[in-house]
């Protein structure tokens, strides 16, 4: 098990991913500087779990507006496979990977991570409702249309879906 950091080092952890997030916010993002930025943190011996989990699925955004997909992915990959991670980033991580993985014409393997979310009890309705919907689109672009019926019937059925 790693050391936590004593506060000063913590506070520079934050710092980095904080000043990546401003980075990634500039118009127009300032991307190499805020994927540094998180790399620092996702790299820091003891830096906290759920600060290199934000770390992760923000570097993996950051990279895929790049135009880095692989890189993207294998982010996303990385916190999803993440024992302690915090279970809520691990879903978004689910269903970010299955949107990139459908971009980039691996619907199969979108199918799988949304299908991931979609079977979780955990995970949060609004998360299994939006990957119903983009687990109906992927059905809908293989010819799945009783599959794609049956996602959208799902998500009116969600107990606590808005009418």
């Amino acid at each position: 098990m790693q050391e936590p950091l004593n506060q000063n080092a913590e506070l520079k952890c934050r710092a980095h991913f904080n000043r990546a997030v401003a980075y990634a916010g500039m118009q127009p993002p300032q991307t190499r500087q805020a994927i540094a930025d998180y790399s620092v943190v996702i790299d820091m011996p003891g830096a906290p779990v759920e600060l290199k989990a934000k770390a992760l699925i923000s570097r993996g955004f950051t990279r895929g507006q790049a135009g880095d997909t692989v890189g993207e992915i294998a982010d996303y990959t990385t916190l999803i496979n993440m024992p302690d991670a915090p279970a809520e980033l691990k879903f978004k991580s689910l269903v970010n990977r299955g949107v990139r993985r459908n971009t980039a014409g691996d619907t199969p393997g979108a199918i799988s991570d949304y299908t991931a979310v979609i079977d979780m009890p955990n995970a949060p309705s609004m998360l299994k409702a939006k990957a119903l919907v983009y687990r109906a689109g992927a059905k809908h672009q293989v010819g799945d249309t009783p599959g794609e019926i049956a996602d959208y019937t799902a998500i009116i059925d969600l107990p606590d879906a808005a009418a």
